[in-house]
């Protein structure tokens, strides 16, 4: 979302750039007000000044380039997932079954925001992009630290994270470790949150629901 707000406002505006990330930020994140309500209407009242309909043209104000669509970006993409993240900054309740938990899910941003903090009362999870792809680095109350890759999906709001390596576990077949972390954006105000711990060919998943406070 910041990249389609820096090319909306850049000298020379690129309204094309600006619409493929912004949409490509609604594709994950639906929900995303700003974007949807805001910065969108704001694109395309630029696209609409810039492009007046021309005699014989099938371009008319109110249709967009036929590249402006080209770019959509799956929810796979590191760029735009990270966007994603980087909005829920703020405060969560945590909810497991019919129980709301005694602490909170806390979201920020660092570094310049080049990672978004994820403190699960205090355990703590790193977001960052690696080029084009999106890693979670989980900190674990049981003193591991799995790193895990964001998988392509087509899915809006769906964020499912893989492990691919590990620190501080000598034989991950043997203990217990989070294996996959899975999130839903059920709207603007809820997501759906899915640890799953894979020992050996065994896995228990942990389902929570967090709520912006």
């Amino acid at each position: 979302m910041s990249l389609a707000w820096s090319y909306l406002n850049r000298t020379t505006p690129d309204l094309n750039a600006a619409e493929q990330d912004a949409q490509a930020a609604l594709k994950i994140v639906p929900y995303w007000h700003y974007v949807r309500d805001i910065l969108m209407p704001q694109i395309r009242a630029a696209q609409a000044k810039a492009l007046p309909p021309v005699a014989g043209s099938a371009l008319t104000q109110s249709q967009t380039p036929p590249n402006a669509r080209s770019g959509l970006t799956a929810c796979g993409d590191g760029s735009a997932a990270f966007e994603a993240f980087k909005s829920f900054s703020g405060t969560w309740s945590i909810q497991s079954g019919d129980k709301t938990l005694p602490f909170k899910m806390t979201y920020d941003t660092g570094s310049k925001d080049s990672i978004v903090t994820e403190l699960f009362g205090r355990e703590l999870s790193v977001f960052y992009r690696d080029g084009g792809n999106l890693l979670m680095t989980h900190f674990c109350n049981a003193g591991n630290q799995p790193r895990l890759r964001l998988k392509d999906s087509n899915r809006p709001g769906y964020f499912e994270f893989e492990m691919f390596d590990i620190t501080n576990l000598a034989d991950p077949q043997e203990s217990a470790h989070v294996h996959r972390a899975i999130y839903q954006v059920l709207d603007d105000k809820r997501i759906k949150l899915e640890l799953v711990w894979k020992k050996g060919k065994s896995e228990e998943s942990e389902n929570y629901i967090l709520t912006r406070n």
